[in-house]
């Protein structure tokens, strides 16, 4: 349990500093984290990617708002962009975390692994995003948020990896995109993170049987607790930090990091196909 606290506290540390850094949120670092630590506690193993997610989105709110403040006082955030897109986000959030609950673990990892690696040979092979001479029309925030916010329901993420890029090759400066990125992430967090409290009491009741001790729904809250303690003050050590890379720097960063996780991942999917087999 000790080591178990430790691990929630260093996701926290490590999901708070890329948050501010990058803008991604950090549930791309702290679902497998998450997933690790819930493995230890003996949660059932058909229920510990969902309460990964849960996790994560539950904590993201936080970083997110976290690394949004900070920025903000580097630059003024963009509300614009933030009010076109925050309430398609938020629906394709919900409808996103109806639906995590019935589908494959194993199709959502194969599906974002994928996704992962294709950011990262973008990033790494040209050190650039292709950007539009003129922003797309704004009817199309619709689509665009609610598949955005569908998403990051579904793996557990606050969108950054999909929002900044979008918003760079929308013709926004690559600081711009991750602080609006930040900003966007406390919508997704919350509406996402909400809905897997909501199915997942209705699967398992309140308190939920089967889960870890402290879930609700599947949302851990000692976890929860752990990461906001140290999330909150590392998200801004990583926005001043940024503030003061070039904008090729950040994107070399931010592709790396995506190729690092995105490896991580595939050891990851290999082993629940090869276990999944097994079984």
């Amino acid at each position: 349990m000790i080591f178990a606290l430790m691990l929630f506290l260093t996701v926290g540390m490590v999901g708070g500093f890329f948050s501010g850094l990058l803008g991604i949120g950090g549930g791309i670092i702290m679902v497998p984290l998450l997933s690790l630590a819930f493995s230890l506690l003996g949660a059932d193993p058909d229920q510990i990617y969902r309460l990964a997610v849960g996790t994560s989105l539950a904590s993201i709110a936080f970083t997110s708002f976290s690394s949004a403040r900070a920025h903000n006082k580097y630059m003024p955030l963009r509300w614009d962009l933030i009010k076109s897109l925050a309430p398609w986000l938020v629906l394709g959030t919900l409808a996103g975390s109806s639906v995590a609950t019935r589908l494959n673990p194993l199709f959502l990892k194969a599906f974002f692994t994928l996704f992962i690696f294709t950011l990262a040979v973008n990033m790494l092979v040209g050190f650039k995003f292709g950007q539009r001479k003129n922003p797309v029309p704004p009817a199309l925030s619709a689509p665009v948020g609610a598949l955005i916010g569908a998403i990051c329901s579904l793996v557990g993420i606050g969108g950054g990896t999909i929002i900044v890029p979008y918003l760079h090759w929308n013709c926004n400066t690559m600081r711009c995109a991750i602080a609006v990125s930040a900003s966007l992430g406390v919508f997704i967090s919350i509406s996402g993170a909400l809905g897997y409290v909501v199915n997942g009491i209705v699967e398992h009741g309140f308190p939920g049987a089967g889960m870890p001790w402290g879930a609700l729904g599947y949302v851990h809250l000692p976890a929860l607790a752990a990461i906001m303690l140290t999330a909150v003050l590392f998200a801004p050590m990583g926005v001043k930090i940024a503030h003061k890379l070039t904008e090729r720097r950040l994107k070399i960063i931010f592709g790396l990091m995506m190729l690092i996780i995105g490896t991580g991942m595939s050891v990851n999917l290999v082993r629940y196909f090869l276990a999944q087999l097994a079984s």
